[in-house]
């Protein structure tokens, strides 16, 4: 076991666990830009406040645990708190934007097939393997045609919208990470009360992000790149 996704303990495999790695690997090198220009407003913003709110130390810590736990097979599950399923919400969120990005620029790398679309082939072949599953031989919801794209050149953004959501969903089994805001501000009294109808754990909010020393960072940054297969861009 590894994660607690909605679809039972697993780790992530196959198209699925590409699409993750090759994001997460982008993040990280955001992450450590970040931390370089520590003294200015950061370069990139994920889309998920929780994480956003971290400082870029904690976010390269929590997106270290998160890598492991989704892409190695772990002896125990990661805790599901709201800065992790935060963490792992920004990894879609990231791609989401990251697809926008290359839908806007088309950049046409005709010296380079394997660049062609890239984030959009990615998201889609993971897509792909997901609807491919016999869970969805009687499918009887919307037309798949409505909200999917039919090829990775597709400029529809509403449908990649749909595929990165589609994806997170496979993972996490809701957003309650996003009301932490309206649970963190209320009396305790309140907040008990609405976790209790939520059907939230008590300690869901509470978990602080780990940070680093300045000592540590180029280890770990060593470490989760390790996981992610990557290089420094």
């Amino acid at each position: 076991m590894t994660w607690q996704t909605s679809e039972g303990d697993r780790t992530l495999a196959g198209n699925e666990a590409t699409v993750v790695r090759e994001t997460l690997a982008y993040m990280i090198d955001l992450i450590s830009d970040n931390i370089t220009h520590s003294d200015e407003p950061p370069l990139w913003d994920f889309g998920v406040a929780l994480f956003d709110e971290a400082t870029p130390t904690q976010q390269l810590m929590i997106a270290k645990s998160v890598a492991e736990h989704l892409l190695t097979k772990t002896d125990e599950t990661l805790e599901l708190t709201a800065v992790n399923e935060a963490a792992v919400y920004a990894i879609f969120r990231t791609l989401a934007r990251l697809i926008e990005i290359e839908v806007d620029i088309e950049i046409d790398r005709s010296d380079d097939d394997a660049w062609k679309c890239f984030w959009r082939r990615l998201a889609l072949a993971a897509h792909q393997e997901y609807r491919s599953d016999a869970a969805f031989d009687h499918w009887d919801g919307p037309s798949e045609n409505s909200w999917t794209p039919q090829s990775a050149e597709s400029r529809n953004l509403e449908q990649w919208e749909s595929v990165t959501e589609s994806l997170a969903d496979r993972i996490l089994w809701d957003r309650d990470f996003e009301m932490a805001g309206s649970v963190l501000d209320v009396e305790p009294a309140q907040a008990a009360l609405l976790k209790q109808v939520m059907g939230i754990e008590t300690n869901y909010y509470c978990d602080v992000a780990p940070d680093l020393k300045d000592d540590e960072i180029a280890a770990v940054l060593r470490s989760v790149r390790q996981l992610t297969h990557s290089k420094p861009r």
